[in-house]
């Protein structure tokens, strides 16, 4: 370990004490400590073991990550998330068995996400987050409130998953998808001369990413696939939500589903979402093309200059792993 790596280390503790400090060695007995109620839940409970877990959007409004960040980085401060958000995005229970796995009791989370009941991720290289703060996997216990405003849940003994900890892991993979279309943009702005301000948008909103023929007659073409562990070949199961594009007024639209072993084809119109389910096995490409003409929303709404034809829209993507 270099010296930089055993610095940084030492820091990230300082700050994970100064959050939960147990013993209350880092305050002054006369203080108010806002954290108090979350040490006294864990302080009374054997073996307690902690993660955080947030949206896409607030995990910085966990104070130890937003201090953290300021003196390193969000990749640093992120380098081991994403092994939690890969089995949060096989559903409910594979995030619980995960967590029983690795000896989590209970789990720290913004009150904005405890507001929502849910962790919410957009699907991106990995499929879509959507988890449930609530029985019969999660309990809340305490909130806390001040500046940077917590909630700790208790991880509830739901019974197990696959149990396939390694095999379950996976990404997300599109090639030739421009990056725009799924990815997480995080924007940096100076202020002053020691401070950033930070931002997290999708490029079209967290709900949907649009298909578009550009003014080039380019028709983006869709296709991922699932990357597994070396020497794992694992089976999931894959439903993908369509949506037409232009909102009420939209026309028509058929998407064609192409996987190498079936093809089949789904019909959206209006701002009725369709889902369609299939198996995918690790590194089998699935593609989806739009069969009927992508439209200019001028065609239907008049008062949308937009230049691009809108083919349609994807909105989650849920991958389950087959027993």
């Amino acid at each position: 370990m270099t010296r930089l790596h055993a610095i940084l280390g030492s820091l990230a503790l300082v700050i994970a004490c100064l959050f939960i400090d147990p013993a209350g060695a880092t305050i002054g007995v006369h203080d108010s400590n806002r954290y108090q109620p979350i040490q006294d839940v864990l302080a009374n409970s054997p073996d307690a073991k902690f993660v955080y877990l947030a949206s896409y959007d607030d995990l910085y409004n966990i104070e130890p990550n937003f201090r953290l960040r300021i003196e390193t980085s969000e990749r640093f401060v992120e380098r081991n998330y994403n092994q939690l958000l890969s089995a949060a995005s096989l559903g409910d229970q594979e995030l619980n068995s995960y967590l029983h796995h690795l000896g989590v009791t209970h789990v720290v989370v913004p009150l904005s996400s405890s507001e929502n009941r849910r962790i919410l991720h957009k699907w991106g290289n990995l499929g879509s987050i959507s988890i449930r703060l609530e029985s019969p996997f999660f309990r809340e216990m305490v909130r806390t409130y001040g500046e940077f405003p917590v909630v700790l849940y208790e991880v509830l003994a739901a019974g197990s998953g696959s149990n396939s900890y390694q095999n379950n892991m996976y990404s997300l993979e599109l090639p030739g998808v421009r990056r725009e279309f799924y990815e997480l943009n995080r924007t940096y702005e100076e202020v002053g001369m020691y401070r950033l301000n930070y931002g997290k948008f999708y490029t079209d909103g967290t709900d949907w990413s649009w298909v578009t023929q550009g003014t080039n007659s380019y028709i983006e073409k869709v296709q991922f696939y699932i990357r597994t562990p070396e020497l794992s070949n694992k089976l999931f199961s894959v439903e993908v939500t369509f949506l037409a594009a232009g909102g009420v007024n939209a026309p028509m639209q058929i998407i064609r589903v192409s996987t190498l072993s079936a093809a089949q084809s789904v019909t959206v119109v209006g701002s009725k979402p369709v889902s369609v389910k299939f198996q995918l096995t690790s590194n089998e490409l699935v593609s989806f093309d739009n069969v009927l003409p992508c439209r200019l929303p001028s065609s239907f709404d008049s008062t949308n200059p937009d230049p691009r034809r809108f083919c349609f829209g994807i909105g989650e993507i849920k991958i389950r792993p087959n027993p």
